[in-house]
C-alpha cells in the first residue's frame, strides 16, 4: 500500500468516524467501500488517494445523509447519482474527497441480504473469523502498520456482480514481490501456466473449450491477486458436465494423455528451457474416478513435470454433474473416509453409500465469459463474485482453507438419485 501522509491518516480516520457513528452504530444503515475504492482495495489492499473514495450506504436516505452533513460541518454536493462529501479539509495536502452513493435494496442472493450478514449468523461467523464485524459486515485493517479499519459487503462477490457486472474484466493488479521460497515460484508458475493452456487446448480439440473453467482457489488467485495464490499447492479445472457428451469428455482424455511436444522451463527468464515428447500424466497421474451408474468421468489429476525434481504443478479436472438446483463435483469413493468428511457431523456410514460431493447454485455457472490470463483466453463465470462467496466467505482478505463444505451430497447409490440426500 502506497504510504499515506499525515493528512490523509486523518482523513481515513475521520471517515470511518463519520460514518460509524451516525449511521452504523445507530443502525440506521450500513456504509461501505463501494465502486473503485472497494475493487482497488480486494485487488491491491491499498486505498488510493488520488481520485474521490467511493462510499456505499445501504438503508440511508438523502435527509439523513444531509443531517449528519449539516451537524459535521461537512460541505456536501449532489453529482449525478452520488453526494460529495469533504470531510476533512487541509489545503497543504492533497485529501480526497469522499463519493456517497445511497441504496434502498439489492436482492436477495440464497435468500440473504448481500451488504450485511443476517443476525443470527453474525455471533457464528465472528467466532471463525475476527475481520467479521458485529454489524455483518466485513472489517479489513488498511494496512497493518494503521488501525483503522474499512467495512466490505458482506456477499462481496455478489454485490460487485449485481452492481459492477464483468467487473473482473479490466482488473489492474499491483506487481507482487515473488518469494522463490514459496510453491508458485517464477520458474514453476511459467510451468503451471504451460499446463493450464494445454488443458485448454485438450478441452478445444475435445469440443467443448468454452466449459472449462478455473475454480476454487485457481479462479480466487486470477481474480483477486492476479496470479496463483503463491502458498497454493495445485490448480483446479473445471468442466460443465451437462454441457458435453460422453464422447467428448472421453477424448478430452486422450487427449491429456497423448504424448506432445511439452516445454519445460529452468529458469525464469527463459534463457534455459527443454523440449520433451510425453503426455500431460507423466509427472502426475491420477486415474479418472467414474460414477458408477453410468461409468462417466468425475475427477483426473495431471502434471507434465514432477512438483518435487522438475518445478511442476499437478492440476485436478472436475467434471461437474447437476442435482436439485446444485452443480456438484466429486471423487467418488476417494472421499467416503472420516478425514475428508467427518461422519457424524454430516451423518453417513462409511459402508452404506458410494460417493460424497459438494456443490454450489447451479444457476452460478450457467454463463461464462472470456478474460486474459498470463496470455490465455480462459473461461471465468458470468457470476464469478458469486461463486467466490459460496466457496470463500470473506475472500476479499487473503488467509488459508480450502473451499467450504456448506453443501454437500450423500450419494448411497449412483442409481438412485431419489435417494441421494443434503447432509
Amino acid at each position: 500500500m502506497e504510504e499515506l501522509n499525515d493528512a490523509q491518516e486523518r482523513m481515513i480516520n475521520y471517515m470511518s468516524m463519520f460514518f460509524t457513528a451516525h449511521f452504523t452504530r445507530k443502525k440506521i444503515g450500513a456504509w461501505f467501500m463501494d465502486g473503485d475504492t472497494l475493487i482497488d482495495f480486494i485487488i491491491n489492499r491499498r486505498i488510493g488517494m488520488k481520485k474521490p473514495l467511493e462510499v456505499g450506504l445501504y438503508g440511508v436516505n438523502e435527509k439523513q445523509l444531509s443531517e449528519v452533513s449539516e451537524k459535521m460541518r461537512s460541505p456536501i454536493e449532489k453529482i449525478g447519482d452520488k453526494y460529495s462529501l469533504t470531510i476533512y479539509h487541509a489545503p497543504d495536502y492533497k485529501v480526497p474527497k469522499v463519493h456517497v452513493k445511497l441504496y434502498k435494496e439489492f436482492p436477495k442472493v440464497e435468500g440473504e441480504d448481500i451488504i450485511q450478514c443476517p443476525p443470527e449468523k453474525v455471533d457464528m461467523l465472528r467466532q471463525k473469523d475476527d475481520a467479521m464485524s458485529q454489524y455483518g459486515t466485513w472489517n479489513y485493517l488498511i494496512h497493518p502498520l494503521y488501525k483503522y479499519v474499512l467495512p466490505v459487503p458482506y456477499r462481496v462477490g455478489a454485490y460487485l456482480d449485481i452492481t459492477r457486472p464483468g467487473w473482473f474484466k479490466e482488473l489492474k493488479h499491483d506487481p507482487r514481490p515473488k518469494d522463490p521460497e514459496i510453491f508458485f515460484n517464477p520458474v514453476r508458475t511459467k510451468n503451471a501456466v504451460h499446463l493450464m493452456k494445454m488443458l485448454h487446448e485438450a478441452a478445444d480439440t475435445a469440443g467443448f473449450r468454452e466449459y472449462i473453467f478455473p475454480g476454487f482457489g485457481t479462479l480466487l488467485g486470477i481474480i483477486r491477486e492476479g496470479d496463483f495464490i503463491q502458498s497454493d499447492r495445485d490448480m483446479d479445472h473445471c468442466i460443465m458436465g451437462p454441457k458435453i457428451t460422453k464422447l467428448q469428455e472421453e477424448r478430452f482424455l486422450v487427449e491429456v494423455a497423448k504424448e506432445r511436444i511439452i516445454r519445460h522451463h529452468i529458469t525464469e527468464n527463459d534463457t534455459v528451457e527443454r523440449l520433451f515428447l510425453k503426455g500431460l500424466y507423466e509427472g502426475r497421474r491420477r486415474n479418472p474416478k467414474r460414477r458408477k451408474d453410468n461409468g462417466r468421468f468425475l475427477w483426473t489429476s495431471c502434471g507434465h513435470l514432477k512438483p518435487s525434481s522438475q518445478q511442476g504443478c499437478k492440476s485436478c479436472v472436475w467434471k461437474w454433474f447437476e442435482h436439485d438446483g446444485y452443480a456438484w463435483h466429486s471423487k467418488g469413493t476417494k472421499w467416503v473416509n472420516g478425514k475428508k468428511f467427518n461422519e457424524e457431523e454430516f451423518n453417513y456410514d462409511q459402508a452404506d453409500i458410494q460417493a460424497i460431493a459438494k456443490g454450489i447454485r447451479a444457476e452460478y455457472v450457467q454463463e461464462f465469459t472470456q478474460i486474459k490470463f498470463k496470455g490465455i483466453d480462459i473461461n471465468v463465470p458470468v457470476l464469478t463474485g458469486h461463486c467466490l462467496d459460496a466457496w470463500y466467505p470473506g475472500w476479499a482478505r487473503p488467509r488459508s482453507g480450502a473451499s467450504r463444505k456448506i453443501n454437500v451430497l450423500i450419494i448411497p447409490d449412483w442409481n438412485k438419485p431419489k435417494g441421494w440426500r443434503f447432509a
